[in-house]
């Protein structure tokens, strides 16, 4: 839930920048891949080079990744990924800010 909340805020941010509905879909392709190849869902985070490691350090899939990991593979409980979902919580109010005060409405 959190991390629709953090892709609906995206969405918004994308939504105003773009003039055309077109180029805000190809936006989010263009982001949400890669945002997908280094969330570590394909390849561990472990594998990657050093500075892309460090890079997924401020993606929100990495924590969205590692609780889906903990939680279907290890049968993790809450206080187990705690760490995980605060940190996709920040991401997700701090882009939904972004996306309130980027907000202009159009005619």
């Amino acid at each position: 839930m959190i991390f629709l909340v953090f892709i609906a805020g995206f969405g918004l941010i994308i939504s105003n920048y773009s003039d055309t509905m077109l180029q805000a879909v190809f936006m989010m392709l263009f982001f949400v891949l890669i945002f997908m190849l280094m969330s570590g869902i394909f390849t561990p985070v472990s594998s990657m080079e050093t500075w892309s490691q460090y890079v997924t350090y401020f993606l929100p899939t990495r924590y969205f990744v590692n609780i889906l990991r903990a939680v279907c593979l290890k049968g993790s409980h809450f206080a187990d990924m705690s760490f995980d979902f605060v940190m996709l919580s920040v991401f997700a109010v701090a882009i939904n800010i972004v996306a309130v005060v980027t907000y202009r409405k159009q005619n």
